[in-house]
């Protein structure tokens, strides 16, 4: 069950990473850092399992995060080397001349 809270604080930091700015952190780590410590989420599990649980889920979404920001950065690359360099064209003039 661990592994599974594991993976799945990894893949929120990688969607709140595509949303949102780091400032998310902080709510979404208290949020994660939470739940295994109120005990509901695991079977019969020591308290201090639950403190190594909880300290890898927060490092999990972190690292998911950084992830996510990755994978935003390399598609904003792929987006950027679609763009031609020709100017665009336009079929009227953009300004009027006054003469």
């Amino acid at each position: 069950m661990e592994i599974i809270y594991l993976i799945l604080s990894l893949t929120l930091g990688a969607l709140v990473a595509q949303r949102f700015k780091v400032l998310i952190l902080v709510p979404t780590t208290i949020l994660v850092a939470i739940v295994p410590l109120l005990g509901g989420f695991m079977d019969v599990a020591a308290h201090e399992m639950r403190i190594v649980v909880a300290g890898f889920a927060v490092i999990g979404l972190q690292g998911g995060y950084l992830l996510g920001l990755a994978a935003r950065f390399l598609y904003s690359l792929g987006q950027l080397s679609h763009t031609t360099d020709d100017p665009p064209t336009v079929s009227r003039p953009l300004h009027r001349a006054t003469h």
